[in-house]
């Protein structure tokens, strides 16, 4: 088997919840979640990061997470949003595995982040515009994944059989 399973996408698209449950439908799979990994590696929260040192240093923990995992295999690898912002992130997920963009619309995204606090890049007056935004940016840059998985109005086992499917004809 070998390859891994990358998942891209905005916060709140549902990258840590259905990797975590496509990670238990496929044998001898780990699931890594890389802002999980930053945390444990800084001894931090990500906010505690951004607060005491600023995104660019969360970005510098996020590309070396990011290559220190790709460069194993069998594994789903949740990442975090804004990790696409860097071409050698993309570059490094691409040649690791099979990446797959979990799309959702602004509304749907609001509607599952809007009650956290753990969300820096929406420590913001208006965070629905912030998000709106991000997407806009970011949204060429998660089109270069292999494969787009619409999550809208879809369950979560729906979402795990379409990734799980495709991965194992495009392997």
């Amino acid at each position: 088997m070998g390859k891994n399973i990358i998942l891209i996408g905005m916060m709140g698209s549902g990258k840590s919840t259905i990797g975590r449950l496509l990670a238990q439908k496929i044998e001898n799979f780990d699931f890594v979640d890389t802002d999980e990994e930053i945390e444990k590696t800084a001894k931090m929260t990500i906010p505690e990061i951004f607060i005491d040192y600023g995104e660019s240093s969360f970005r510098e923990l996020e590309s070396g997470t990011i290559k220190r995992f790709c460069a194993h295999e069998n594994q789903v690898i949740s990442t975090g949003g804004g990790c696409v912002e860097s071409i050698e992130n993309i570059e490094a997920l691409k040649e690791s595995g099979i990446v797959f963009y979990l799309k959702a619309s602004v509304d749907t995204l609001f509607e599952r982040v809007k009650h956290t606090d753990d969300r820096p890049m929406l420590y913001d007056e208006d965070p629905r515009k912030k998000l709106k935004m991000l997407l806009k940016r970011r949204e060429p840059l998660y089109q270069s994944a292999d494969f787009v998985i619409d999550t809208e109005n879809k369950s979560q086992d729906d979402i795990v059989s379409e990734l799980r499917d495709l991965y194992y004809a495009h392997r």
